[in-house]
């Protein structure tokens, strides 16, 4: 199933498995804000074509995305 995030610039873009990618995120417990995005965009990228260029906006929309589904009060801004 394909679901939307928003990046930082306002456009919407459809991610394929995002759902199960957030829930295989969410089992690993990784702590560090910087894990995780890298986790998620990696995840991601299995599934989905993420050009180069937009790596970090795609890895904040989804860390923000997570934070909103499985971490409540996490930092939804950190840099890889």
């Amino acid at each position: 199933m394909i679901k939307k995030i928003t990046l930082s610039d306002g456009c919407q873009v459809g991610i394929a498995n995002l759902e199960d990618i957030l829930q295989e995120v969410a089992d690993l417990k990784l702590e560090e804000p910087a894990a995780i995005k890298k986790e998620l965009l990696e995840r991601t990228k299995a599934y989905n074509y993420v050009a180069a260029p937009v790596e970090q906006e795609y890895a904040n929309a989804l860390f923000a995305e997570y934070g909103r589904q499985y971490a409540k009060g996490l930092k939804t801004r950190v840099d890889l």
